[in-house]
Order: structure tokens, then C-alpha cells, then sequence
């Protein structure tokens, strides 16, 4: 029993707990990540098509308590994320992002609220009847007139958050709080990941991206091939 104790406090620094070593694709090392990050698979992140090389998921800790909440190294913060190479990163500047995706079809919806916010250097796009989600937008360059948003080439999205009722101590006690997606391309992959916050318009995520990519580079190891 004690030993097993003495496995259980040691899951990250030891090799005693079960791991899940992932190769990938362009990355300077393999990934080994601790039983208690593991996940199956993750609803938001799409499927790739044929050949595309494969990634891998991770839990966060924002469902993690108790003792899992201990040992858990992501911030509390965090939901899930996948960790893809850097080859299948998608641009999210406006001008690469296609028509067909739910970002342009959002902002270009006729029904759309574009609305500037943080002294013009976001903008913040919703339709309500069109998808739940609201995009927020970085501007490339401030606007100057804030009454008039607008979505230019070179701005790229920040985050796409929704309002979700989650429970608290009981199923049937539940609060509000806001539930946001971000992509991130980080030096040798690709970083997607779901987070909550405590604010409409999230603009910390710098601070979010470094503590998970920090995460991440605790979990390199050696490549096994």
C-alpha cells in the first residue's frame, strides 16, 4: 500500500504510473503523456482527412479534484486539448480563413453583431440565430473609429467562446460561466485547446497558451523510433 502511495504522489516526476508516448510528425521529441491526462478523443476537434498525420489528445484539469487535482499539471483553467503538427495548422487571419467555415459565415451573416471592444483592438462577432458562439477577432491594426467595426485582412481570431450552464455540487445546482476554444501554432506543433474564463471577452490567453505549452514541454521525452 505504501508503495503504491509513494507511485500515486510521484505520477509526473517517476516512471511508475502508465503513460501514453506519442510520436509527432516535425516535433523535436515524442510526447509521453501521464495516465491522468489521457483522453480518448475530443468533441470540438474535427476530423482529418486521409493521410493527415496524427496527433494527440490531452485532459486538462478543470474536471480534475481531489488527489487527480493534486498531481494535475495543466492550468485548472483547461478543459481538453490536441496537440497536431505544425503542417496542419490552419491560418486564422481573415483573409486565409474560407467562406465556407463558421468564422466567415458568422461575420458575413446579414444578422451579425460586430462590435469593438478593449479600445478598439478586438472585435467581437456574433449571430445568434446562425451558431452560439461569439468570435473574438485581434485587430492587425487598432481602429480608430469604434463605432465603425469592420474585419480587415490581417486580423486574426483570438477565441470563440459560448455562455454554458455547468453544475456545481449537485446535477441539479448549476451556474453560468463562459467556455472558450483557442488555436495557437507553438514552435514544433500545433496547439488547440478549451478553457473556461471569468470574463466575456478573454484577453489573457497569452498567459493561458504559456502555462499549457509549459505542460507540454514537461511531458517531452525521447523518441522511441
Amino acid at each position: 500500500m505504501k508503495k503504491l502511495f509513494v507511485c500515486y504522489a510521484l505520477l509526473i516526476a517517476t516512471a511508475c504510473s502508465a503513460t501514453e508516448n506519442h510520436y509527432l510528425e516535425g516535433a523535436s521529441s515524442n510526447f509521453c503523456v501521464p495516465a491522468g491526462s489521457t483522453i480518448a478523443d475530443i468533441p470540438w476537434v474535427p476530423e482529418n482527412k486521409p493521410g493527415t498525420p496524427e496527433g494527440f489528445a490531452f485532459a486538462g484539469c478543470w474536471r480534475a479534484s481531489g488527489h487527480a487535482e493534486v498531481g494535475c499539471e495543466m492550468p485548472k483553467s483547461v478543459l481538453d486539448g490536441s496537440v497536431q503538427p505544425r503542417s496542419t495548422f490552419r491560418s486564422k487571419k481573415w483573409r486565409d480563413i474560407d467562406k465556407g467555415t463558421l468564422y466567415k459565415m458568422v461575420a458575413l451573416s446579414p444578422h451579425a453583431e460586430i462590435k469593438a471592444a478593449a479600445n478598439g483592438t478586438v472585435v467581437v462577432v456574433q449571430d445568434q440565430k446562425l451558431w452560439r458562439d461569439w468570435f473574438i477577432w485581434v485587430k492587425a491594426k487598432p481602429l480608430t473609429d469604434e463605432s465603425a467595426p469592420r474585419l480587415e485582412d490581417d486580423d486574426v481570431v483570438l477565441a470563440a467562446c459560448h455562455s454554458e450552464s455547468v453544475a456545481t455540487t449537485s446535477a441539479a445546482d448549476k451556474r453560468e460561466t463562459v467556455m472558450c476554444e483557442r488555436s495557437v501554432l507553438a514552435a514544433d506543433y500545433a496547439l488547440e485547446y478549451s478553457f473556461e474564463s471569468d470574463k466575456r471577452i478573454p484577453l489573457d490567453v497569452k498567459t493561458i497558451d504559456a502555462a499549457v505549452m509549459s505542460t507540454l514541454d514537461h511531458w517531452r521525452c525521447k523518441r522511441s523510433h
